[in-house]
């Protein structure tokens, strides 16, 4: 049976949709308890007979594409630190990353960060710093929440790769559209980052 909590988030032609309809098709959602030579056993207890079996667990999920960036010769880990209005890493200087969004479109998302990194830009030049980096005064008591307010099993198996945010501005995780381009232009977007020359 297809459950309603599961999407298609991407289907050419129509193809997954017209295979749902055939006669012959069954698609079942439940956790793999097992696998035989041709059958794969459910926690459920039902057992699904297959010609095939494709294991596909999912994303494996990286920060900065896995990069390791070092600071002062000692290796920073994204997993470790929190996150500058969901671009730039405390304590990193000179990287911002831009992402979308992950519950809604992607673009407006990346489009929110690029402009707030385009004013950050502009705003070394206009004072010919060299560095930028965002600086949390103080991280004993507060909150370690994950950047990424999702639970699909790629997020919960990298939540020793994700940044963390506190939920307060401007440590927080990005979900808004509105929001976002809102702090960029209107709300004290500079506070929490030091520049230098």
């Amino acid at each position: 049976m297809f459950r309603k909590t599961w999407r298609s988030c991407l289907c050419p032609e129509g193809d997954f949709l017209k295979v749902m309809h055939r006669d012959n098709v069954e698609l079942v959602t439940d956790v793999i308890d097992s696998i035989t030579g041709n059958s794969v056993l459910l926690r459920s207890g039902r057992k699904l007979d297959a010609d095939l079996i494709i294991t596909a667990a999912g994303l494996y999920f990286q920060v900065m594409s896995g990069i390791a960036p070092k600071v002062n010769g000692v290796r920073l880990l994204p997993g470790s630190h929190y996150t500058w209005r969901g671009t730039m890493l405390e304590s990193l200087p000179n990287i911002g990353c831009v992402l979308g969004y992950v519950l809604q479109s992607w673009a407006p998302g990346a489009e929110a960060i690029a402009k707030l990194l385009v004013r950050v830009i502009k705003s070394m030049e206009e004072k010919k710093a060299i560095k930028v980096m965002p600086v949390l005064k103080h991280t004993k008591n507060m909150p370690r929440k994950l950047a990424v307010d999702m639970n699909s099993n790629y997020f919960v198996k990298a939540a020793d790769r994700l940044s963390k945010i506190t939920g307060e501005d401007p440590w927080y995780g990005r979900t808004h559209w509105i929001r976002d381009l809102w702090s960029v232009f209107v709300w004290g977007w500079t506070r929490d980052w030091s520049l230098s020359e």
